[in-house]
């Protein structure tokens, strides 16, 4: 059994390693809204892009595209692009990314990576997976600059015919308490043609026609997606820490309380004992 001694020092250590995990959840918490923020501003952007590019694609049924679905028959190659964290203690946020990822991924077709995060980078070199781009350093502060980079780098593969499917990784932020992993499918587009318009002309015209909109603001949409994705991680990667931070200090709590008893009882046996022994030195004496 441990003297009292060591039980001081190990409960000294346990509020001091508390002090360090409540200080990481108000940073976290702080950077939480700060992301949050730039994630509701970025969504009004993102959307009012894809309803363009949904609206162009179904009310034209003379569209001829490269980003719309390509048939092809046997095995296929795809990229992911994989949105993890560089820094760890943000409890399962990477564990779970990355199984929702392997939970997609068919084997049978040639799977290529783009990835941004040292813990995709350290997941991929022990998986052997065959990354072709990597972006390290910026999932504390990404900027549309980094999204652009990639996401023009993961389009000249897809327009080369390098890559036949491009799929964005990431976690989605729902809420402070609710992150949900997701594997979203960037190109090409599944178009289901609106019937109820092809007696009818669009109501919007396209110059100098459809196919040079499309070749204009489709390489802007899968952009803002990349960086929406970004600004989803980073509010996902700080809700959970700022949670895995919470539990932790509640733990701490639950160490120092059981070390605590512990202590106690040790002390009060130690006096227990002493007390024993000058009683029964009196009683020798007495005899």
């Amino acid at each position: 059994m441990p003297n009292v001694r060591d039980i001081k020092r190990r409960i000294t250590g346990v509020r001091s390693t508390q002090q360090i995990t409540k200080a990481m959840k108000l940073v976290a918490s702080s950077k939480v809204q700060k992301a949050k923020s730039k994630v509701e501003t970025n969504e009004f952007y993102f959307e009012n892009i894809m309803i363009a590019v949904n609206e162009a694609m179904k009310k034209n049924s003379n569209v001829n595209s490269p980003y719309i679905v390509r048939k092809k028959d046997g095995a296929k190659k795809v990229m992911y692009i994989v949105i993890s964290s560089d820094l760890g203690l943000c409890g399962g946020y990477n564990i779970n990314l990355f199984r929702e990822m392997v939970g997609e991924i068919d084997k049978s077709n040639e799977n290529i990576f783009v990835i941004s995060g040292k813990k995709a980078k350290e997941y991929c070199k022990r998986n052997s997976l065959n990354v072709v781009y990597e972006k390290i350093g910026i999932s504390e502060e990404p900027t549309y600059k980094d999204a652009k980079e990639i996401g023009g780098f993961v389009i000249d593969k897809y327009l080369n015919g390098e890559v036949d499917e491009i799929y964005l990784v990431y976690t989605h932020f729902k809420t402070i308490i609710t992150q949900i992993p997701k594997v979203v499918k960037l190109l090409p587009f599944e178009v289901e043609r609106d019937e109820s318009q092809s007696s009818v002309s669009p109501l919007t015209i396209y110059e100098p026609n459809v196919d040079s909109v499309l070749e204009y603001i489709v390489p802007k949409y899968v952009c803002s997606a990349i960086y929406g994705a970004f600004l989803e991680a980073v509010a996902s990667e700080e809700s959970s820490r700022m949670t895995a931070m919470d539990n932790a200090s509640t733990n701490a709590n639950e160490i120092v309380d059981e070390l605590t008893l512990m202590y106690n009882r040790i002390r009060q046996g130690s006096i227990t004992t002493e007390i024993s022994e000058i009683v029964g030195g009196a009683n020798a004496l007495d005899a």
